[in-house]
């Protein structure tokens, strides 16, 4: 079962990782990242769960979590300034042991984040 992680109890000795992604979108990407959380998940010893950073229609994703920053002319400009302190704030909230990052614009704002936990960034389409 999967549990709420801001109001949930955490498994016994487990380790919480937070997928990360910028947005859902209709994207083979997005279904990757989806099904390595979700795999991923079924192990005794590990929660998972996929964040998107910013809000937007869900698509493939089906997020757990959305931190609802908006896509403004900042962000199409390359920054979008209140993610990284949003981020932030919900890696320490959820008490997130590991971030696994998809995609390059996440790892942006997972990096400016500056998480006291460990993140790994995976690229898509490569094994």
């Amino acid at each position: 079962m999967r549990t709420d992680w801001f109001h949930g109890t955490r498994r016994p000795a487990s380790v919480r990782v937070v997928h990360l992604m910028a947005s859902d979108l209709a994207r083979g990407g997005q279904t990757i990242a989806r099904a390595v959380c979700t795999s991923l998940d079924d192990r005794a010893d590990q929660e998972h769960r996929m964040a998107t950073i910013f809000a937007g229609e869900r698509v493939l994703l089906d997020a757990d979590y959305e931190l609802g920053c908006r896509s403004t002319p900042l962000r199409r400009a390359g920054l979008a300034p209140l993610a990284p302190a949003r981020l932030r704030r919900f890696l320490r909230t959820v008490r997130a042991d590991a971030v696994v990052v998809h995609g390059g614009e996440a790892l942006k704002y997972a990096h400016l984040a500056g998480p006291d936990v460990p993140v790994v960034y995976h690229k898509f389409g490569v094994v």
